[in-house]
């Protein structure tokens, strides 16, 4: 595989389980393609279709790897478990893209904790200037969505 760089874009989650007693979750998502170099979201408060929206970039040096997402509910004291999914990055390499909402499977994979929606891009590390442009390939999401459910001013 060859050497460049990973962009990911965790752009959103819907139906993600609940893990508190009361109110909705407050999840993160943690993404790492080694465990001991973890990046992470900011925590979305009291919503169980919450909006990141943020970009993460990973240098691929060559090999098989695969490229985690562990979703938590931040609690004072711990974290919860909500879910987990990971995409191979030769998947990536191989398309140069990816965007797809992934599930969150259970343990028994018979239903599903949520699913997040995954943004990435694979640019490789000898691809020529005029291939790389002078802007990232990956827009973020749209909030238009988020700016429809607010009140209008009268």
């Amino acid at each position: 595989m060859p050497s460049g760089t990973l962009e990911v874009v965790i752009a959103e989650g819907r139906c993600l389980k609940d893990q508190d007693t009361f109110g909705k979750s407050d999840a993160y998502v943690e993404v790492y393609l080694d465990k001991k170099y973890k990046q992470r979201t900011t925590t979305v408060s009291n919503t169980n279709n919450p909006i990141w929206n943020e970009r993460f970039n990973f240098n691929i040096h060559g090999g098989d790897g695969t490229i985690h997402f562990d979703i938590y509910d931040d609690d004072v004291d711990h974290k919860d478990p909500i879910g987990k999914c990971k995409v191979k990055v030769k998947y990536v390499v191989d398309n140069g893209h990816y965007d797809e909402w992934v599930k969150l499977p259970t343990t028994s994979e018979l239903s599903s904790h949520g699913e997040i929606h995954i943004i990435m891009k694979f640019e490789s590390s000898h691809s020529t200037r005029s291939e790389k442009g002078s802007s990232s390939y990956l827009p973020l999401i749209s909030t238009c969505c988020v700016a429809n459910c607010l009140p209008t001013a009268r």
